[in-house]
């Protein structure tokens, strides 16, 4: 099925399957919550990523994946404090 698609094109197809499965059971579960999907989102990113990434050489779209895998970094570490000052409390 993927062999007449680029890494780039194969990348992009598993990565908005995995967000349509995602949120496809959190609707089931009835758990359709922002950051529940963010997390979940970043997690298929991640590991997409590891798993196109060529082990010793960069390809070019890796540079900007980077800004996008930071940016998710950095919205989980703000859920995961804001779930810990609400417990906190």
């Amino acid at each position: 099925m993927y062999g007449a698609y680029t890494k780039d094109v194969q990348f992009i197809i598993l990565l908005i399957l995995w967000t349509l499965i995602s949120v496809a059971i959190l609707l089931v579960i009835n758990r359709m919550e922002l950051n529940i999907f963010i997390i979940l989102f970043i997690l298929g990113l991640l590991v997409l990523y590891e798993f196109f990434r060529p082990p010793l050489s960069v390809p070019h779209w890796s540079n900007k994946l980077i800004w996008l895998v930071v940016g998710g970094i950095i919205i989980f570490t703000l859920i995961v404090a804001k779930r810990v000052i609400e417990v906190i409390r």
